[in-house]
């Protein structure tokens, strides 16, 4: 059996990649999203004397800070 052209190998990575492409930038909107979230839940736990959960929160941000920057954006 013959190898497949070159153009369709070239096509089938440009579709495999442009598809990767599109998953990275749904889990960069949810990191986004989450850290945002857990930054304004910040001043909001610690105003109501709940230090742990601010923890937890500043914890959260920091983890998604280092998942975008993994993601390069």
């Amino acid at each position: 059996m013959a190898a497949p052209p070159a153009a369709v190998l070239a096509a089938l990575t440009t579709h495999f990649v442009s598809a990767a492409q599109a998953i990275l930038h749904r889990g960069a909107g949810s990191a986004l999203r989450s850290s945002m979230l857990a930054i304004a839940n910040i001043p909001r736990e610690v105003t109501r004397r709940r230090h742990g959960r601010a923890f937890v929160s500043l914890c959260v941000a920091m983890i998604s800070f280092m998942a975008l920057f993994g993601l390069e954006l």
